[in-house]
C-alpha cells in the first residue's frame, strides 16, 4: 500500500434549492444553518462510500485557489475522472489566489444550480461567507484540502498537516540534532501552513529549550510566494554567515526558488532540506542527495474520497467519515488523508506506484 512505502507515514419540504437561488438569496451571503451530517458508513455497491445510481446526473462545483501548480491540475483531473465514473459532472473555477475572486466564483457556481460544492479555500476564515451562501441555497459544502473555520460545512477532506510538519522535523533532528534551523511557511491565513509550522515547532521545542537547536528564522508568506520564501532564506544566510543546518519548507516551491542561492553558498548536500509535494526539481535534488525528503499526499485518494462524499451528499446520505473536528461552528465529520515521506531510497517505488512524475524526468544524467 502507498502509506507503507517510501519510508515513513505521517499519522495519521420547503423551497427547493433552485427556487432559493431564483429568489436571490445567494447574493446577500446570509447564514442559514442545516443539520450536521454525522459520519456514517453510507456506501455504494463498490463499497467506496458514495451513493451509487442515486447521484447520477448531479453537478459538483469545484472551487480552488489556483491551477498554476501541477498538484492542483491533478486534483482537478482526478476529481473530474472520479465524478465521471459515478455519472456526475464537475464545474471548475480557479481564483488565482484571490479571496474576493474566489467568493465571486462560488456565487457563479451556485447560480449554475450545482448540487454539491467542493471548496478548497484560499483563506479558511475568508471562505465562511461563501459557505453561508451555499447553505442558504441548499447546497452542501465539502471543505477540501483545508478545513474552513467558523462555517456550517458538511464534510472535510484533508491531510493531517500537523503530522506532516512533525514528520519533517523528526527526520531533520534525527540527522541534524544541533544547529541553526529555518522554517519557511506558506500563507498565514490558511490552516495548512499554520499546522505544518506547528508540527515543526512542536518537535523542535525540546531541542530549542535545551539550546541544541536555534530557529533563526520563521515567516509566513502570502500566496505561498516562492520569491518571498527565497528572500527569507537569503536574509537567514546573511544573518548567520551561511550557517544554516536545516531548512524546513511548507512546500517544495520554496525549495525550488532557494536551490541556486544554497548552491552559491556551498550548502547543497550539507544543509538538511525538507519540503512537501515532490516537485520535479526537488525529486531530482533528492536523487542527487541535495534534498533530504519531501512529503507527499496521495492526491488521487484524496480526490476520490471528495467525490464519494459529494455523491453521498447529493443523494441526501451521510458520507463515510474516519475523523471529526471542531471548526469553531460545530463538530464536523471528515476524511483524513495520510501523507508519506519520499526519500532517495524510495524514489523509484514512489514513482512506480503514483505516476506522479516520469522516471526519466527525475533520474536525469548531466
Amino acid at each position: 500500500m502507498l502509506e507503507q512505502s517510501f519510508s515513513q507515514t505521517a499519522t495519521d419540504t420547503g423551497m427547493s434549492r433552485r427556487n432559493v437561488i431564483k429568489a436571490g438569496l445567494i447574493g446577500g451571503l446570509t447564514m442559514a444553518g442545516l443539520p450536521l451530517l454525522l459520519s456514517a458508513c453510507a456506501t455504494d455497491d463498490k463499497g467506496k462510500g458514495g451513493a451509487g445510481d442515486a447521484a447520477k446526473g448531479a453537478v459538483i462545483g469545484f472551487s480552488l485557489g489556483t491551477l498554476a501548480q501541477r498538484r492542483w491540475q491533478l486534483d482537478r483531473e482526478y476529481i473530474e475522472a472520479a465524478a465521471k465514473e459515478q455519472g456526475m459532472k464537475v464545474v471548475v473555477q480557479a481564483a488565482n489566489d484571490d479571496t474576493r475572486l474566489q467568493a465571486s466564483q462560488v456565487e457563479n457556481l451556485l447560480a449554475q444550480n450545482i448540487d454539491v460544492l467542493i471548496l478548497s479555500p484560499i483563506d479558511v476564515k475568508a471562505s465562511a461567507p461563501s459557505v453561508a451562501a451555499a447553505k442558504a441555497a441548499g447546497v452542501p459544502v465539502i471543505s477540501y484540502n483545508s478545513v474552513i473555520q467558523d462555517a456550517d460545512i458538511d464534510f472535510w477532506i484533508a491531510r493531517d498537516n500537523i503530522a506532516v510538519g512533525a514528520l519533517q522535523a523528526e527526520m531533520a533532528v534525527k540527522d541534524v540534532p544541533k544547529g541553526n534551523y529555518v522554517i519557511v511557511s506558506g500563507e498565514g491565513g490558511v490552516d495548512i501552513a499554520q499546522q505544518k509550522t506547528q508540527g515543526n515547532l512542536d518537535v523542535l521545542k525540546p531541542y530549542v529549550d535545551s539550546g541544541d537547536i536555534t530557529v533563526v528564522s520563521q515567516r509566513y508568506h502570502q500566496a505561498w510566494d516562492p520569491a518571498k520564501g527565497l528572500a527569507q532564506i537569503e536574509d537567514a544566510l546573511a544573518t548567520t554567515g551561511n550557517k544554516i543546518d536545516a531548512l524546513l519548507c511548507n512546500y517544495d516551491g520554496f525549495i525550488v526558488s532557494a536551490l541556486p542561492a544554497l548552491a552559491s553558498a556551498g550548502l547543497l548536500g550539507k544543509t538538511w532540506i525538507g519540503g512537501e509535494d515532490v516537485f520535479k526539481e526537488v525529486a531530482q535534488a533528492i536523487v542527487k542527495g541535495d534534498v533530504a525528503m519531501s512529503a507527499f499526499t496521495p492526491i488521487k485518494t484524496m480526490a476520490g474520497k471528495a467525490v464519494d462524499a459529494a455523491a453521498a451528499l447529493a443523494s441526501k446520505k451521510k458520507p463515510t467519515s474516519d475523523a471529526s473536528l471542531d471548526n469553531g461552528f460545530k463538530k464536523v465529520p471528515g476524511a483524513q488523508i495520510k501523507a508519506i515521506a519520499v526519500r532517495k531510497d524510495g524514489m523509484k517505488s514512489f514513482l512506480e506506484e503514483t505516476s506522479w512524475l516520469a522516471p526519466d524526468d527525475v533520474f536525469v544524467t548531466s
